[in-house]
């Protein structure tokens, strides 16, 4: 009959509309997505802790200082050096930016110096070794805990061959005397994860460090006057660990 042939031509005519709206709306949705990934892709990012070794990199790189602050109770100030720069990571463009020194001044004098002084480098921390904390808290408040050392952590080397130095490469821990002097080398690892005073003359730090049968962490213990490692005890990996 005429009116059935008529609704069944509006209900192929429908069904074909609404595919064609499904498949519209699919595909204003699968291209909002694809340009929201895109965007996310390529957009300006900012990157820390990284550092590009070339000297075409320097000089294109601004490098400055920050604000100088007391160095412990040496009489000292002590400022972050830091490098920006703008380079191409990866599908975008990227502001990086690294700690690559601290610079250290004498008012006294008007002299300054920078504490590591070797280029490339990405400083990850600095800190001041103080002795433990006196039971007294009262005394403690009044007269800070006096410095022993100075523990800097840093990358000066492209471990992983990228291209970069970054906290993927080896870190290199060294002490330095309270005034940032007579920097030493004592341990290298893969990560410090800490470095604690538990007296006058000895601290520990916690690393991890490549072994044959994987990365492990270690206690390794400093001569604070002597500014380097006496011994070294691995920690357990696990509760089956026999060593």
């Amino acid at each position: 009959m005429d009116w059935e042939t008529g609704f069944f031509r509006w209900i192929w005519r429908f069904n074909a509309l609404a595919l064609a709206g499904v498949l519209i709306i699919g595909g204003l949705v699968a291209l909002f997505a694809l340009a929201t990934i895109v965007l996310d892709l390529t957009r300006d990012r900012s990157v820390s802790n990284l550092v590009d070794p070339r000297p075409e990199a320097r000089r294109s790189a601004e490098e400055q200082v920050g604000a100088l602050t007391p160095l412990g109770d040496s009489g000292l100030l002590w400022a972050r050096a830091t490098r920006r720069s703008r380079g191409a990571l990866a599908y975008a463009s990227k502001n990086i930016s690294a700690t690559i020194d601290y610079v250290v001044y004498d008012p006294a004098t008007g002299e300054s110096r920078f504490l590591l002084g070797r280029r490339p480098s990405l400083i990850v921390d600095a800190q001041l070794l103080r002795a433990p904390r006196r039971a007294d808290a009262e005394a403690e408040a009044r007269s800070p805990a006096p410095v022993l050392a100075l523990a800097v952590t840093f990358v000066d080397k492209d471990g992983d061959g990228d291209g970069r130095l970054s906290l993927e490469d080896p870190i290199t821990l060294a002490l330095a005397d309270p005034t940032g002097e007579a920097l030493t080398v004592v341990a290298t690892g893969e990560e410090v994860l800490g470095v604690h005073t538990m007296s006058e003359t000895l601290a520990i730090a916690t690393l991890r460090q490549k072994t044959e049968s994987g990365v492990r962490t270690a206690a390794v213990h400093l001569d604070l006057a002597a500014r380097r490692a006496i011994r070294r005890e691995w920690l357990p990996s696990g509760p089956d660990s026999a060593e």
